[in-house]
């Protein structure tokens, strides 16, 4: 594998961590009557809907990078290892950030992010 696939396969990587991790604390999320407090009502909605988007932005983006750059049995070791470690990735955060606003906002921009980094690798 040459350095040119290296540094895609990392970006790949790091946003199906991140993408999987999100996944994980969207689905604390549903249904809205378990929603913590803060994430009630009508703003709080729209910041898991946000995250629901940028969870599903990161994902589009990260299998368009994969078809168009990436061998096949690497992709696919890296999304075995990231949906493995997401959960562990969600558990390291501490309960008070990823449970409030805070953490719901910053996770939805870490995946838009990711999501513009991994649209920068795309070829054409």
């Amino acid at each position: 594998m040459s350095w040119a696939e290296t540094v895609p396969l990392a970006c790949f990587a790091a946003a199906l961590l991140a993408g999987s991790a999100a996944a994980v604390q969207l689905a604390g999320f549903f249904p809205a009557a378990h929603r913590p407090a803060a994430l009630t009502g009508i703003g709080g909605g729209a910041l898991v809907l946000l995250l629901a988007g940028s969870v599903v932005m990161l994902l589009v983006a990260a299998l368009w990078l994969a078809v168009a750059r990436l061998p096949w049995p690497p992709a696919v070791i890296a999304a075995g290892v990231a949906v493995l470690f997401g959960p562990l990735l969600f558990q390291s955060v501490p309960a008070p950030l990823r449970d409030g606003c805070a953490g719901a906002a910053l996770s939805a921009v870490l995946n838009l992010v990711l999501a513009v980094v991994l649209a920068a690798h795309i070829p054409g």
